[in-house]
């Protein structure tokens, strides 16, 4: 399997039992510019087209090694019950048993706060992205 393929079930598979309650849902995937590929997740809660959402947006670059997670959104009536910092928990299994680094960009500065102080490492280069190791405490209660 590939990379994207790894991804792409490892994901729908964490989210299945959220994808489940929802109206539709998509996993899919795209080929972006600089050969990045793109997995997003769309959902829609109800029958209203209103209630459409991207919960998950994931760059991969394989000459890169690397995931940039740039977008991730639990649906309110899905909140606190640990489905955003296990899908990304999950994401960096995947990334690390197949040798990619996993950062998560574009950032708010809330959530960046939050992560650094579950042990992300801040990236130099910008100050809305962290690179999510091993080390990151990403299943603890600090917050």
């Amino acid at each position: 399997m590939t990379i994207i393929q790894l991804l792409e079930k490892s994901v729908s598979t964490y989210l299945s039992p959220l994808l489940k309650k929802m109206h539709s849902e998509d996993v899919g995937s795209y080929e972006g510019l600089n050969s990045i590929e793109w997995l997003e997740v769309d959902v829609q809660e109800t029958e209203n087209e209103l209630s459409k959402a991207l919960i998950l947006r994931l760059g991969i670059s394989q000459s890169e090694k690397q995931l940039y997670l740039s977008n991730i959104f639990i649906p309110h009536i899905e909140r606190n019950k640990g489905y955003g910092f296990g899908l990304i928990n999950e994401i960096r299994n995947v990334a690390h048993v197949n040798g990619y680094e996993l950062f998560i960009v574009d950032m708010v500065p809330s959530f960046y706060r939050r992560m650094i102080s579950k042990g992300a490492i801040p990236v130099k280069e910008a100050d809305d992205a962290v690179l999510v190791d091993e080390d990151t405490q990403l299943l603890s209660h600090r917050s």
